[in-house]
Order: structure tokens, then sequence, then C-alpha cells
């Protein structure tokens, strides 16, 4: 291994402050014998150097340093070069863990030793621990949380989540960090990194420390209910010696990490070779050899004659000291009853790691044989254990055995947090006799704009694609603020001291405001409007996290009406899963009970549908199954086409009595809809529209159909206002063509049985 010699001087103080105190820092870590290379900012921690791993060998000169760090820059250190190595803890309960741990061992005054050298909090709310040993190793995660288990790291400044299944791992050759002094926005949460003490009570005896990790809080930091407090007192970035670790306290800083670890391996070593099942012997008849003999085989006689001692047992596992070590934990066997060996100690002939864990067979064959399975497997199959001659489905009957037990398991597990989940979330409902709703009659539920929206409840707006949904929203929410009448016609009650709270996430914000503006929103209750804009933010609200940000901001801003646009863009999960629509209404009907928030408007993409139906909610039914009212939102083109005039027709159903059915007139210039009082509704608009697309295509026709004369004028053919450009088919173009003729727009002469023929022009031209 090729690293820097160390300065022989570790202790040479930092030099002297000036104006350009990134540079002073990187000085004092080039003189700590480290290479300091520059980080970029907003960058996640990315280095702002070519090939910075050339100088995991050399360090870089002053003229570099010099070049590389002005007055705002991140701060690295390679790790490896001058023997500096890392041990890093992604929270506080590892770290604690960790350090109880270390007292508990003995080693109280080397921890506060290390930790007087370089101890560092990171900004998402992990601890560093640099130091000094003499053959600094590689990048090893020493402990893990189970596959598929995340915990929460920290929150970033544009809302998203880092998570992570690690719990302590090293950075040593080939690896660097970013250390104290950095400017904050090399982190992603724009938190600083900084230089903390060791708190005295951390090197007291622990007579019993009991973790609980009680929430996350909005930094990504861990809060522990410990009653250990972190002691910030200010510190100079820059070490100012860094304490060296001998290879026997570097071996004891490891175990105790790797004892937190919680990660299965995926295979176990010794078990996965086919020379197991060769033929080889006389032996029990059914069993491979490595399996009958542990079968009657204990630890004790494995380890023991290798000098292994064991040092004491737990009620998780029993715990074992390493050949040529005095005390201290280098190993367990059956932790939780798995019936495998796990070596913490890299001074062994066992591989270490996360990975690496041991049956029975498979130490017997390191132990002896150098980790050759195929000679072990001989060995005790000379010694009468087993048959060689074990068919292959056995193994696959055993795997599916083993696979059948993990999946009963993981199903009871699923089953066990479901219930735990409910009655956490459990809310009983009230009871009520008929005698009650007899004599004590509820009030029936608030409406918030007459006959239209609940105002105790949610209303659901499905709309078609290019109708201009967004601007129902904006004629509502200028209404309930102003106290005028929805559409011209509809009266609205919000109380005046009352917010409303815009989720936008279907467009900019400058998009949104300025429809706002345009629409003549009063400013003498513009104060009482409220924007969130989520584009670009993964907000979701099955979160905790972002339930409670919810609930905060709604309570902060009095909001009495919550406007969601659209459902698709906040909603995270499965659209056509009723699973999950009907869990994220509940969190949003918890966000309102909490925030006391009465009434939300939820707009929606509609999902494809007939002509002449109306525009139902995209996805699952659950979407349309839990609001009070139901709102259809349409224009009179074809679904997914561009609006062909400025009529919308707006109907619905739900927990109102008679909720209306509305044709709209849009104005575009003013973003205003009002209610169209010459509409005779949406079937007889649409034909309406319809003949008089087709009567203007006849009408072009006609004109370049002067030639075509008889005593009753210029005409063309049926079928030449069939193939016109007009998008509809046969049995249309002949609806429409004789709804024509009876308003006057075309003439049609018939054939002599009775079918159209010849088509002129009408005394009435189109519009």
């Amino acid at each position: 291994m090729t690293h820097a010699t160390p300065p022989s001087d570790s202790t040479k103080p930092p030099k002297a402050k000036g104006q350009n105190k990134c540079r002073e820092i990187a000085d004092v870590w080039r003189d700590l014998g480290a290479s300091p290379i520059p980080v970029k900012l907003f960058a996640q921690k990315e280095p702002d150097v070519t090939s910075w791993r050339q100088y995991q060998t050399t360090q870089p000169d002053s003229a570099q340093i010099e070049q590389w760090f002005g007055p705002k820059r991140g701060i690295g250190i390679v790790t490896g070069i001058g023997g500096i190595e890392l041990l890093e803890f992604e929270n506080e309960v590892p770290w604690t863990r960790w350090c109880r741990d270390m007292v508990d061992a003995g080693y109280a005054d080397d921890l506060r030793k290390i930790c007087d050298g370089y101890l560092a909090k990171s900004g998402g709310g992990g601890y560093h621990l640099i130091y000094r040993t003499d053959e600094p190793g590689g990048n090893v995660k020493l402990a893990r949380l189970p596959k598929g288990v995340e915990m929460l790291r920290y929150i970033e400044r544009d809302g998203a989540f880092k998570t992570s299944g690690d719990l302590i791992e090293t950075r040593g050759v080939g690896g660097y960090v970013v250390v104290a002094g950095s400017d904050p926005d090399v982190h992603p949460t724009g938190q600083p990194y900084r230089r903390i003490r060791l708190p005295e009570h951390y090197v007291q005896p622990f007579p019993k420390l009991h973790i609980v990790v009680l929430d996350d809080d909005q930094d990504g930091e861990r809060v522990v209910n410990a009653h250990i407090a972190d002691d910030r007192a200010a510190l100079s970035p820059a070490p100012d010696h860094l304490h060296h670790v001998a290879p026997e306290l570097r071996e004891t800083m490891f175990a105790l990490a790797r004892q937190q670890n919680q990660r299965e391996p995926d295979q176990q070593k010794g078990e996965h070779r086919s020379e197991l099942s060769r033929p080889t012997g006389q032996g029990v008849p059914g069993a491979r050899p490595g399996d009958a003999w542990a079968a009657v085989t204990t630890w004790d006689e494995i380890l023991e004659p290798h000098g292994w001692r064991r040092d004491h047992s737990t009620a998780e596992s029993d715990r074992w000291t390493r050949p040529g070590k005095s005390s201290g934990t280098s190993a367990t066997t059956d932790y939780n009853g798995s019936g495998l060996l796990y070596v913490f100690s890299s001074s062994t002939v066992f591989e270490t790691g996360d990975e690496a864990t041991y049956s029975k067979f498979g130490a017997y064959a390191q132990l002896n044989f150098d980790g050759d399975l195929e000679g072990a497997a001989r060995d005790l199959a000379d010694k009468g254990f087993a048959d060689p001659l074990r068919a292959e489905a056995d193994s696959r009957q055993q795997r599916v055995v083993q696979l059948a037990i993990q999946r009963e398991m993981h199903l009871e597990a699923d089953e066990v947090a479901r219930r735990s989940r409910a009655t956490r979330d459990m809310r009983i409902p009230p009871t009520r006799s008929m005698l009650d709703a007899i004599n004590h009659p509820l009030p029936e539920p608030a409406q918030l704009v007459d006959r239209l929206v609940i105002g105790e409840g949610v209303t659901l707006l499905s709309a078609q694609n290019k109708t201009g949904k967004s601007t129902v929203g904006v004629n509502l929410v200028k209404s309930l603020l102003d106290g005028g009448d929805l559409f011209g016609q509809l009266a609205t009650r919000l109380p005046t001291d009352a917010g409303v709270g815009v989720w936008n996430a279907e467009v900019s914000a400058a998009t949104y405001e300025r429809w706002m503006v345009e629409h003549g929103l009063s400013a003498d209750h513009a104060d009482r409007l409220t924007f969130f804009h989520m584009s670009g933010y993964a907000v979701d609200l099955m979160l905790p996290t972002w339930r409670e940000q919810a609930v905060s901001w709604l309570r902060d801003h009095n909001v009495k009406l919550w406007l969601l646009d659209p459902l698709s863009k906040i909603y995270r999960g499965d659209e056509n899963s009723a699973t999950e629509v009907n869990a994220w209404w509940m969190a949003v009907r918890e966000i309102m009970s909490q925030a006391d928030v009465p009434a939300a408007f939820v707009i929606h993409h509609a999902g494809h549908t007939d002509d002449d139906k109306r525009a139902r909610a995209r996805g699952s039914s659950a979407i349309e199954g839990d609001p009070e009212v139901v709102l259809s939102y349409r224009h009179g083109g074809k679904p997914g086409n561009f609006p062909p005039d400025n009529r919308r027709y707006l109907s619905g159903v739900g927990r109102i009595d008679g909720v209306v059915s509305l044709t709209l007139d849009y104005d575009p210039e003013t973003r205003t809809l009002a209610v169209d009082r010459e509409s005779q509704g949406f079937t007889t608009d649409r034909q309406v529209h319809e003949d008089e697309t087709l009567a203007r295509a006849a009408w072009k026709l006609l004109d370049g159909a002067e030639s075509k004369r008889d005593d009753g004028g210029a005409w063309v053919s049926k079928q030449q206002i069939k193939d016109a450009d007009t998008g509809f088919g046969d049995k249309k173009t002949l609806e429409c063509l004789s709804r024509c003729v009876s308003r006057g727009y075309l003439v049609v002469e018939s054939t002599g049985n009775g079918k159209p023929d010849k088509v002129r022009r009408g005394a009435r031209r189109p519009r």
C-alpha cells in the first residue's frame, strides 16, 4: 500500500489567520500530511479538480492550493495518503452506541484522544472521526440496516429526501471527505460542517443507555432521547494534530462498529460450490457431509482447537475473542438463532464485512483446509459423515422450504405492521340511534358555493384536457375572497377573515400568479390568498414529514379552502390502485382535520370517454369514491382536442341536493367564466356547432362550382360533401346534412329513390 509519509511534527499549529480562511485551512491539512482538494458548491459534494485520484499518493503544492482555494470554497481531503483514515457514522444513534461500547470495553481515554484530534458533524447530521494509522484500508461499510430498510439522512434544500441503508463506514485509500470550514453550500442541506468536542459524559461509564429514536427533524438529523447533549462550543475548523491509532486499537474500533450491523448476507461462506455433492465415500443417506457433521458438532469444538476463546454470552449471541488477544469481542456465533459465525476482526483467517458469515462447515473448511470446501467435504465423508451421493433435487427442495419459511415470516410481519398502524391511526366514529336522528337532526353540510361546492368536505373537479380546468379554480378563488357570485350567478360563503391556500403543481409560479392578476382580484383581499408553488418539488403527503409540513402551512395562513391543482402531480402513488388512492384520501382528510380546514377543492384530469359522456376522473374509481361532490367540466368538441369555441359545460353529482348544470362563456382576456344564458345545452350546442362546420365546408365547395349550373344554380354532389375535411364520418355527415336543410343553410335534391344527390346553398349563410 502506497501513501505519503506523514510529517514528523503532527502537532504543528495552524498558520496565522488572514482573509482567506479556506486556503489557511487547506494549508493546515497539507502540513498534517493530507492532500486537500477543492469541492464544488451545490453539486452533491463533488471534487472540483481534474483527476483528484492522483493526490492519493502526491500532495498538491502551495501554488495549487493558492489557485484552488478562494474565500468561498468547499474543502476536502483525500484519505489514505499520510496514513489518514475516516470513520463515518450516519447519525447520532450509531455514533452514541459506538461511543458507549468503546467506553464499556475500556477505551475511554483512547476515544477522548481520537476526538481531540478531529471530530466533526456534517451538514447532514453525520459524525466524522479522522485519525492517522499505519496501514489505512479501503472504503468499507462496517454496519448497515437490513435489506429493503432505509433511514432518513436529511432533507435537501429542494425538499428531496436523502435516505441510506448504511450506519457506519470508513474512508481510506481511494476515498475523500469534506471537512470543517467548507462553505455551507457544499452540502445539499445548506448546513455547515463543523468541528465539535466529545462531551465529557460520553467517556464516563455507561450504566445502561437506552437510545430511543423519537422523530426526524426538518434538518434531517435524528432526535434522540438519550439525555446526551452535543457540546456546541466553537472550535477552529482545522485540527492542530491527528491522533495515531495503533493496529490493535483500530481493530477494536472496527469490531465494535461491526457489532451494529443488521444486514444478513446473500449467502453463507462455504456452502455454494458444487464440490460438496460429489461422491467421495460412505455416510448417512440423504445428507451432505457438512450438514451431518454440523448437526453433532458445537462451535466450541470448532473454534477452541485453533486458539479462539469464548468471551461471554448474551441473549442475542455468543461472543468470541480471537487468538492472540486477551479480551474483547472479535466474532459472534448464533446471532438471533442464525447458527452462523460472524467475524469482526481482520486479524484472522476469516473474511470480514457485512456479507462475510460462515456456517459451521464453512468455518471448518477455512480453519483446517484454507477454505478448500471440496477437501473438507472429502475429509468429513472419510470420517463417516453423510452421503455425498445426495440428489440435486434434495438441495432444491431444501431451498424451496427455506424460501417458503422466509416468505411466511414476511407475510406475518406485514400483517403485524398493518394491524399496528391501524391501531395507531384508529379513530372511533360517533354512534347515533334513529331516535337521535328524529329528535336531534344533524345540520345539512354547509355549501361554500350554492349548489356546487361543499363547505365541509372535498369537491373534485374532473376536466377534459385543454378545457382550462385551472381557470375554474381561479374564478372560484376570486369569487370567494371578493364575496361575489361565482360565474355571476352562484352565491358564495367564505368568512371574511378566512384564507384560501392554493397548491399549484400545474404551471409555473409566475404563470399562476399572472392569471390571478389578470382576473382582477381586489388588493383588499390579496393578503388572504397564499400560494404553495410545487413544480419541481417532490411533495408526498403519504410521508409523515410532509403531512406535518402541510398542517403547519395551512394553520399558519388560516386556510379554510385548500385548492389542490392537479391531483395527478400532487398524488405520488398509482392512480389505478384503489388501495393507494384511498390511503392518499385518508392522508388529505387527516391533514384537513388537524389543520382545521373544512373544505378542499381538488382538480383532476378526466380519463378517455365517449363524446357525449361526462368527464369522468382518470384512474381508479376510488378517486371519485371519496369526495362529497364530483364535478364534470368539458368543452363542446371532441375529448382531447382544443375547444371549438368559448363555451364550457359544468355539471355534477354529490351530497348537495340538485347540483347545478351550467353552460359557461369563457372570456380569455380576463379569464372570467360567466353563465351563458343563450346556450341550449351541451347536446344542442354541439349539434349547432357541427351543422355550422358542415355548412361552411359545403359553401366553400360551392364557391368553385359555378360551372355546375342548371336552372337551380350551382351544386356539388353528396359525395363531395362526405369527402370534405370536416372530421365527420359518413353517418354523422348525413345527420348534419339533414339538419342543415332544416336550418336553411343548404338545399338538397334527391334522386328518384329518395336519396340525397345534389347539394345547393340555402337562403341562410352559416356563421
